[in-house]
């Protein structure tokens, strides 16, 4: 399921733990890509930038580094590249 960016930002500002854990795992797909967690990070950077409410920066800050460490594990040790033919 694709939840918009902005409902997401909503339910953040409303400081609601519960909601925000509802969020998370309805944003969640099954096994998105890097480039899928990377896009997601960027735009709670970008809703970070825009919230006036300290709480819901700050939480949009620590999601998107959560999104960048997913992609890191999506991408695997070597960054998603394959090993060189020798």
């Amino acid at each position: 399921m694709t939840l918009p960016v902005s409902l997401v930002f909503q339910v953040l500002t409303r400081n609601d733990p519960a909601s925000f854990a509802v969020i998370i795992n309805l944003w969640s797909d099954a096994m998105p890509t890097s480039k899928e967690y990377r896009h997601r990070a960027n735009a709670c950077l970008e809703l970070a930038k825009e919230a006036n409410d300290i709480f819901a920066r700050t939480a949009m800050m620590e999601l998107a580094e959560e999104f960048n460490h997913a992609a890191d594990e999506a991408e695997g040790p070597r960054g998603g590249r394959l090993p060189k033919a020798s």
